[in-house]
């Protein structure tokens, strides 16, 4: 229920004009103060949802989502790099992108697309400094 509100206030918000349109560019809306906590309440929801109910398994699916996931800093930091450009580019040579269910198929595939670069900036710049980091989880040993 918690996700159903979350999803409603972003699809109101995105009705209103979201960051762009609502009022001025920037915003002068309070809910900027607010909103990343929001955020935080309903992923955090989503995630302790999952972790309760999702049983893990060892499926050839189970292991490809769990590699886009170890992956996902990579992808979250790489991206600012390729998907402004590609948006335009398939805007304005490929096909109009103003329709939303257009959109996020070329989003998916723009996914798919960083995953491998992902993988070389995890291989190759992420895993060498996490040989160093300390594991902080305890075990409770009987």
């Amino acid at each position: 229920m918690l996700l159903l509100a979350f999803v409603g206030l972003y699809w109101y918000f995105d009705w209103v004009g979201g960051f762009y349109k609502f009022g001025a560019y920037p915003s002068p809306s309070r809910l900027w103060i607010v909103l990343p906590t929001i955020e935080a309440v309903a992923y955090s929801a989503l995630v302790a949802w999952y972790d309760s109910t999702i049983r893990s398994t060892n499926t050839v699916v189970s292991r490809l989502i769990g590699r886009v996931g170890e992956y996902s800093y990579s992808i979250y930091l790489l991206h600012f790099f390729f998907v402004f450009a590609a948006a335009k580019y398939i805007h304005e040579n490929i096909m109009n992108l103003s329709n939303f269910y257009v959109a996020s198929a070329w989003a998916f595939v723009m996914f798919l697309t960083m995953v491998p670069i992902a993988y070389l900036s995890f291989r190759f710049i992420e895993a060498p400094f996490l040989r160093y980091r300390r594991r902080y989880a305890v075990s409770a040993k009987n």
